[in-house]
């Protein structure tokens, strides 16, 4: 399964059905406008390429602005974030800034203990439910290290072996 596919799937069915919804009666309704309710302007020979732009790609365009609010409700989830409050900023934020942010200040993929399984914040340096260290720890500071560090960054210790301490 591709990249793609996987993030795909991390959108709602329900956001995915509203878009379904939303594009087919946005394309009903400004196919309305352009043939039943259109003045003259649509009809203008000169003006062809309105119709296609107003009943197929506005229509795509929100809908995908849909899917787009979906997949960060769903990500937001998958990634223990506050998932009402970006679903809305994504929503209400005019111009996609609420987008935006949300692509900009997301916390990273939780990643399984080694020892439980249970998905901890990448930033966590031990399991929350089992107290495994998910990352090497300096031994007199105790605040995490790389793996490839000879010295501790923060009070700077020689690491005999950086790796010991991963599980």
């Amino acid at each position: 399964m591709s990249r793609f596919q996987e993030e795909f799937r991390v959108i709602p069915r329900t956001a995915m059905a509203l878009a379904v919804l939303w594009v087919l009666a946005m394309a009903a309704g400004m196919a309305y406008l352009v043939y039943v309710a259109g003045g003259s302007d649509f009809r203008n020979p000169g003006n062809w390429f309105l119709r296609p732009l107003l009943i197929v790609v506005a229509p795509l365009l929100t809908g995908m602005y849909v899917l787009m609010v979906g997949y960060i409700y769903g990500d937001a989830r998958r990634r223990r974030m506050r998932y009402v409050l970006w679903t809305f900023l994504a929503f209400f934020l005019p111009q996609a800034i609420g987008i935006l942010l949300y692509f900009i200040l997301r916390d990273p993929l939780p990643s399984p203990c080694p020892q439980c399984r249970t998905a901890a914040p990448a930033n966590f340096t031990f399991c929350p439910f089992c107290g495994t260290p998910l990352k090497p720890t300096c031994p007199q500071c105790g605040k995490s290290v790389e793996h490839n560090w000879t010295n501790c960054a923060y009070c700077g210790k020689k690491l005999e072996q950086p790796t010991s301490n991963a599980a």
